[in-house]
Protein backbone atom coordinates (compact mmCIF):
# COMPACT_ATOMS: atom_id res chain seq x y z
CA UNK A 1 0.00 0.00 0.00
CA UNK A 2 1.75 3.23 -0.90
CA UNK A 3 2.11 5.92 1.63
CA UNK A 4 0.42 9.36 1.69
CA UNK A 5 2.50 11.88 2.53
CA UNK A 6 1.49 14.04 5.57
CA UNK A 7 1.52 18.14 5.29
CA UNK A 8 5.22 18.13 6.52
CA UNK A 9 6.36 14.70 4.63
CA UNK A 10 6.53 16.77 1.45
CA UNK A 11 9.95 17.35 -0.13
CA UNK A 12 11.24 19.34 2.98
CA UNK A 13 10.30 16.55 5.37
CA UNK A 14 11.25 13.61 3.44
CA UNK A 15 14.24 15.36 2.94
CA UNK A 16 14.97 15.06 6.39
CA UNK A 17 14.27 11.42 6.24
CA UNK A 18 16.49 10.77 3.62
CA UNK A 19 19.48 13.21 5.17
CA UNK A 20 19.17 10.48 8.27
CA UNK A 21 19.12 7.47 5.90
CA UNK A 22 22.46 9.06 4.24
CA UNK A 23 24.19 9.55 7.73
CA UNK A 24 23.10 6.49 8.74
CA UNK A 25 26.70 4.88 7.72
CA UNK A 26 28.73 8.24 9.40
CA UNK A 27 27.09 7.91 12.71
CA UNK A 28 27.50 4.23 12.69
CA UNK A 29 31.52 4.53 12.17
CA UNK A 30 31.46 7.14 15.10
CA UNK A 31 29.14 5.36 17.31
CA UNK A 32 31.99 4.09 19.63
CA UNK A 33 33.44 7.92 19.63
CA UNK A 34 29.91 9.26 20.77
CA UNK A 35 29.90 6.82 23.62
CA UNK A 36 33.23 7.63 24.39
CA UNK A 37 33.27 11.55 24.13
CA UNK A 38 29.83 11.39 25.24
CA UNK A 39 28.90 14.05 22.16
CA UNK A 40 27.98 14.08 18.68
CA UNK A 41 30.89 15.13 17.41
CA UNK A 42 30.94 18.74 15.73
CA UNK A 43 31.16 17.36 11.87
CA UNK A 44 28.17 15.52 12.24
CA UNK A 45 26.25 17.83 14.40
CA UNK A 46 26.65 20.01 11.65
CA UNK A 47 25.55 17.25 8.66
CA UNK A 48 22.59 16.44 10.88
CA UNK A 49 21.98 20.45 10.88
CA UNK A 50 22.88 21.03 7.21
CA UNK A 51 20.31 17.77 6.92
CA UNK A 52 17.84 19.39 8.96
CA UNK A 53 17.22 17.47 11.36
CA UNK A 54 17.11 19.62 13.91
CA UNK A 55 14.38 21.80 12.42
CA UNK A 56 12.02 19.03 11.94
CA UNK A 57 9.67 21.44 14.36
CA UNK A 58 10.58 25.04 13.84
CA UNK A 59 8.12 26.84 11.74
CA UNK A 60 8.88 27.44 7.27
CA UNK A 61 8.43 30.98 8.17
CA UNK A 62 11.27 30.62 10.14
CA UNK A 63 13.04 28.44 7.85
CA UNK A 64 12.17 24.69 9.30
CA UNK A 65 10.46 22.19 8.00
CA UNK A 66 7.32 22.48 10.43
CA UNK A 67 7.08 18.53 10.11
CA UNK A 68 4.15 16.75 10.82
CA UNK A 69 4.64 14.25 14.08
CA UNK A 70 5.00 11.28 12.02
CA UNK A 71 7.54 12.85 9.88
CA UNK A 72 9.94 13.59 12.79
CA UNK A 73 9.48 10.26 14.50
CA UNK A 74 10.94 8.61 11.05
CA UNK A 75 14.08 10.38 10.92
CA UNK A 76 14.73 10.10 14.44
CA UNK A 77 14.35 6.18 14.27
CA UNK A 78 16.21 6.76 11.31
CA UNK A 79 19.07 7.88 13.27
CA UNK A 80 18.23 6.38 16.17
CA UNK A 81 18.70 2.55 14.58
CA UNK A 82 21.83 2.93 13.99
CA UNK A 83 23.36 4.94 17.88
CA UNK A 84 20.57 5.44 20.20
CA UNK A 85 22.41 8.90 21.56
CA UNK A 86 22.75 10.22 18.44
CA UNK A 87 18.52 9.88 17.78
CA UNK A 88 18.44 11.02 21.56
CA UNK A 89 20.46 14.20 20.42
CA UNK A 90 18.45 14.95 17.46
CA UNK A 91 14.86 14.36 19.51
CA UNK A 92 16.04 17.03 22.14
CA UNK A 93 16.98 19.36 18.94
CA UNK A 94 14.21 19.18 17.00
CA UNK A 95 11.60 18.95 19.31
CA UNK A 96 13.18 22.18 21.51
CA UNK A 97 12.19 23.49 18.15
CA UNK A 98 8.98 23.95 18.77
CA UNK A 99 9.78 27.11 21.12
CA UNK A 100 10.05 28.84 18.35
CA UNK A 101 6.49 28.98 17.58
CA UNK A 102 5.78 31.02 20.84
CA UNK A 103 8.61 33.21 21.25
CA UNK A 104 7.70 37.00 19.80
CA UNK A 105 8.26 36.84 15.70
CA UNK A 106 10.73 39.16 15.80
CA UNK A 107 12.70 37.19 18.25
CA UNK A 108 12.27 34.29 16.65
CA UNK A 109 13.07 35.01 13.17
CA UNK A 110 16.29 36.48 14.67
CA UNK A 111 16.68 33.47 16.80
CA UNK A 112 16.30 30.69 13.67
CA UNK A 113 15.42 32.52 10.48
CA UNK A 114 19.15 33.87 9.84
CA UNK A 115 20.79 31.03 10.51
CA UNK A 116 19.54 27.97 9.10
CA UNK A 117 22.44 25.53 10.82
CA UNK A 118 20.88 27.19 14.19
CA UNK A 119 20.29 24.45 16.54
CA UNK A 120 18.48 24.69 19.88
CA UNK A 121 18.42 23.25 22.92
CA UNK A 122 16.60 22.76 25.86
CA UNK A 123 15.95 21.63 29.79
CA UNK A 124 12.38 21.02 31.19
CA UNK A 125 13.92 22.14 34.74
CA UNK A 126 15.87 25.16 34.02
CA UNK A 127 16.88 27.05 37.25
CA UNK A 128 17.97 30.22 35.94
CA UNK A 129 16.68 33.96 35.68
CA UNK A 130 16.65 35.87 32.88
CA UNK A 131 16.27 40.13 33.86
CA UNK A 132 15.76 42.90 31.24
CA UNK A 133 18.86 44.83 30.63
CA UNK A 134 19.40 47.52 27.78
CA UNK A 135 20.08 45.58 24.92
CA UNK A 136 18.52 42.02 25.80
CA UNK A 137 18.63 39.71 28.85
CA UNK A 138 21.27 38.81 31.56
CA UNK A 139 20.82 35.42 32.37
CA UNK A 140 21.86 33.94 35.58
CA UNK A 141 21.63 30.59 37.17
CA UNK A 142 22.85 27.13 37.13
CA UNK A 143 21.71 24.35 35.02
CA UNK A 144 22.26 20.59 34.77
CA UNK A 145 23.99 18.75 31.50
CA UNK A 146 21.29 19.50 28.52
CA UNK A 147 21.45 16.78 25.90
CA UNK A 148 23.06 17.93 23.00
CA UNK A 149 23.89 21.38 24.87
CA UNK A 150 27.29 21.24 22.86
CA UNK A 151 25.91 21.59 19.17
CA UNK A 152 23.39 24.17 20.30
CA UNK A 153 24.35 27.86 18.91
Amino acid sequence: MARQPGRGEGSRGASAIDAARALAPRIAALSERIERERSLPPDLARAMAEGGLFRLCVPRKFNGLEADVATMIRAIEEVSKVDASAGWCVAIGATSGLLSAWLPEEEARRIYGIDPLTVSGGVFAPQGKATVVPGGYRVTGRWAFASGCRHCG
